[in-house]
């Protein structure tokens, strides 16, 4: 699949969260299952303007993946100017599901913060096909 093809997802770079943790596990998971679809730019290098990772979030449809009510991903789209094309809410992902993460343990997910983490990561794969599809169609009417 053509380079033109992928997606950038950005998730939420929390540290001490349990939150946090189950973005990052979810966003490794849809980047395993989709490599050529999915390419990972971390919160770090977007806040230290590393031209590489702007230049990924601004030429590739962007999903961003926040974890609270902070929304720490939304913010740094919006700070950095850039367009996401869908921005996920884990509270929403764990309702809609039923699944809460209320008593886990940040070093170590258990089955329900896994569990929580696959819903999610099907979330995420389910946008970033839609997306990669539409986007090579855009491409292909140029």
């Amino acid at each position: 699949m053509s380079n033109d093809r992928k997606v950038a997802l950005l998730v939420c770079g929390g540290i001490g969260r349990i939150v946090s943790t189950v973005v990052r596990q979810a966003a490794y998971m849809a980047a395993a299952e989709r490599p050529d679809n999915i390419i990972l730019v971390s919160s770090g290098s977007l806040t230290g303007d590393v031209p590489q990772a702007l230049q990924t979030a601004r030429t590739h449809p962007l999903v961003a993946v926040d974890a609270c009510v902070e929304k720490c991903a939304s913010a740094l789209v919006s700070g950095k100017q850039l367009q996401a094309k869908e921005i996920i809410f884990l509270p929403d992902v764990a309702a809609k599901y039923k699944v809460s993460i209320a008593d886990e343990d940040r070093k170590g997910l258990s089955d329900r913060g896994m569990r929580l983490a696959r819903k999610l990561a099907d979330e995420i794969i389910e946008y970033v096909d839609a997306l990669s599809l539409s986007h090579g169609r855009n491409d292909n009417a140029s």
